[in-house]
Order: C-alpha cells, then sequence, then structure tokens
C-alpha cells in the first residue's frame, strides 16, 4: 500500500501568503472608507474634509554650510519637495471632487485586483499547483494589472500638473511635469511576464515528465 507523501511548504511561503491575504483585505477596507469618504463630500457639506492634488513642487532655498576642515561658511542651494497639495474640500467644484475620487478609487480598485492575483496564486503555490495553467494565468493577470495602475498613475498625473497650473499660484514655487521611464511598476509587470512564461515552460517539462513515467 503506497502512502501519499505530502510536501511541507515552508515557512517563508506561509509568511508571504498571509502578508498577501492582508493586504487584500486591508485594500478592500480602504477601499470602502473612501467610497464613503466621496459620497459624504458629494453629498454633504464637509467643511473640515481635504482633497489632495499629485504635484512635484520644488523649491531651492539657499542655506548656509561649514566647511569640515576650516569651518568657513558657504551658500548652498537646498531642494524643497512637495508631493501633494491638500485643499478643502468647501473651495472645490463638484466636478473637480468627483474627478480626484474617480481616480483614487480606480487606483484602489486596480490595486485590489493585484492583490487578489497575488493572494490567488500563493494559495495554489502552498497547495502545490504551481505550474497549473491557473497559476500562471493569475501571474499574467497581475503583470498587466501593473500596467493598467501605470496608465492611470500616469494620467492623474497629468491632470493634477494642469490643474496646479492653472488653479494655484504658485510664486517662486515650480512644478515641472516629470515621466520616469521605465517606472516600478512597469518594471515589475515586465518581471511577472517573464516568470509566467517561465513558469509555462515548467508546465511543459512537467507534462513531459508525466507522460514518460
Amino acid at each position: 500500500m503506497e502512502e501519499s507523501t505530502k510536501i511541507k511548504n515552508p515557512i517563508s511561503l506561509k509568511i508571504l501568503y498571509w502578508l498577501t491575504k492582508l493586504s487584500y483585505w486591508g485594500l478592500i477596507l480602504l477601499f470602502g472608507i473612501v467610497t464613503f469618504a466621496g459620497s459624504i463630500m458629494l453629498t454633504l457639506d464637509p467643511k473640515l474634509m481635504k482633497l489632495g492634488f499629485s504635484s512635484n513642487i520644488t523649491h531651492l532655498e539657499e542655506v548656509t554650510y561649514f566647511k569640515e576642515v576650516t569651518n568657513d561658511p558657504v551658500d548652498v542651494e537646498v531642494e524643497f519637495y512637495a508631493g501633494s497639495i491638500e485643499v478643502p474640500v468647501k473651495h472645490l467644484t463638484r466636478p473637480t471632487i468627483t474627478l480626484i475620487l474617480l481616480i483614487s478609487l480606480l487606483f484602489l480598485a486596480c490595486m485590489v485586483f493585484i492583490a487578489r492575483c497575488f493572494k490567488l496564486f500563493m494559495r495554489k503555490v502552498l497547495d502545490g499547483h504551481t505550474f497549473q495553467l491557473e497559476s500562471i494565468v493569475l501571474i499574467k493577470k497581475a503583470a498587466l494589472g501593473l500596467l493598467v495602475y501605470e496608465v492611470i498613475d500616469v494620467i492623474g498625473g497629468i491632470i493634477g500638473y494642469f490643474y496646479i497650473q492653472y488653479n494655484f499660484d504658485l510664486g517662486k514655487l515650480s512644478s515641472p511635469y516629470t515621466l520616469s521611464f521605465p517606472s516600478t511598476a512597469v518594471i515589475m509587470a515586465l518581471t511577472l511576464w517573464c516568470l509566467a512564461h517561465i513558469f509555462q515552460k515548467g508546465k511543459l517539462l512537467e507534462d513531459e515528465q508525466k507522460l514518460t513515467v
């Protein structure tokens, strides 16, 4: 009588699975909170609530630096950076609030989708189904989700840039539009896509091995 042996999963895989699971449910909770807050902004009069606009606002300021050897003072430039501008909701129009909330929800929905793909993939890995077709499809879906995330990020950055240029008097501040390519999301998407093809090759080898037995 043959005894079925089950390979015990390492603790690192279990930890990674629970981290992806917690991230998934945390993002769903955050999505619900943003949706609830957005409904309050659009239906009530939230005087204390604020919305943030993504920005690349920079400011150069001269400061005094004392040389290490001679201790002589010299003026050097320091660049200050602000990643967002927060504006009270009471000063914003309803279309502006709707647009910001829509972009935020699209961001979160995309992150929830990616986290769900990773969660399901890790579950299959723990179950010993790493080289199955469903696992490979999940990796490809996560890669496509990262590309969609990058597109939303670029569109949101462009909208935020033009909105700040036309609605804010920045004075001595500057807010240049910068597009970094390839971004982290694109690199991760390409890596996952390559990983999916490696797993697909592993599935073919596994199938060939079953046929030769």
